[in-house]
């Protein structure tokens, strides 16, 4: 299991940018390595990584429970891919809003 589908709790300095299955893989990929760039270059604290691990045991529960169609793939992102794109913007400090108001 990868914390935000990019790293190892226990391993964080090996990431996988691509690796989750979405309908938007290139933008999903994209947000994943600004994240994963953040995360090396020292700007974006990894929580610790019993934390990480229990985020990822509360996504994949959360999969099992609502989601037939991803069943328990811990990869895929599916058609939660505006909720984990806004989760990667919130923690990067860039806007989810994806269109300005008229």
């Amino acid at each position: 299991r990868l914390f935000r589908h990019v790293v190892h709790p226990r391993l964080p300095r090996v990431g996988f940018v691509g690796h989750n299955s979405s309908f938007m893989v290139p933008a999903c990929s994209q947000l994943a390595t600004l994240w994963l760039a953040a995360v090396w270059r020292g700007n974006l604290a990894l929580p610790p990584p019993e934390e990480m691990e229990a985020s990822c045991a509360r996504v994949l529960e959360w999969k099992k429970a609502n989601l037939v169609a991803e069943g328990c793939a811990p990869h895929a992102v599916g058609p939660r891919f505006q909720q984990y794109q806004d989760a990667l913007c919130k923690e990067l400090g860039i806007s989810p809003w994806r269109k300005l108001p008229n």
